[in-house]
């Protein structure tokens, strides 16, 4: 199973830090993969969640641990077919291929093998951040199915629990 730091976050979440490149890098360098924001604007890559944050040149992002999660139509036209990124787009879609063919959930789906568990901390009713809730809703999921991997912003927690 792999774990996926969502924004580069891994022990929970750090919005002023979120898809910022040496955040991600940390990430990475503590061996965990990495889930960012994708815009293309005005000619350049940018990461960013809600708007074009952080500049980035493709080869960045031509990384087999970093997952782009495509932030617009021309983002999309603009990668697409590159066998380089490892890419999804999706919005409220309850489940979408990536461009290597991984199932990635949206939260609070029902999961099957080899699906991507996405952010287990929002699986709970209570919207509880606690440890204890996510690691839960996390080994729930792993202990039942084939998983693929989880997406969280505590994925360190998770990785040193499961």
């Amino acid at each position: 199973m792999i774990y996926i730091a969502h924004r580069g976050n891994i022990n929970g979440q750090i919005k002023e830090k979120e898809n910022c490149p040496e955040y991600i890098s940390k990430a990475l360098d503590l061996g965990f993969d990495v889930e960012v924001d994708v815009n293309f604007v005005h000619g350049n890559f940018y990461l960013g969640h809600d708007r074009p944050q952080y500049k980035v040149d493709i080869s960045f992002l031509m990384n087999d641990k970093i997952w782009c999660h495509i932030k617009t139509i021309k983002t999309l036209e603009q990668i697409h077919g590159n066998k380089n990124l490892h890419y999804f787009w999706h919005e409220n879609d309850k489940y979408t291929l990536t461009s290597r063919g991984v199932i990635w959930t949206y939260p609070r789906q029902i999961l099957f093998d080899g699906c991507v568990m996405n952010q287990p901390e929002f699986e709970e009713t209570s919207m509880s951040n606690t440890h204890d809730s996510i690691l839960r809703s996390a080994k729930k999921y792993a202990t039942t199915s084939n998983c693929y991997g989880i997406c969280s912003d505590f994925v360190q927690y998770l990785r040193d629990k499961i």
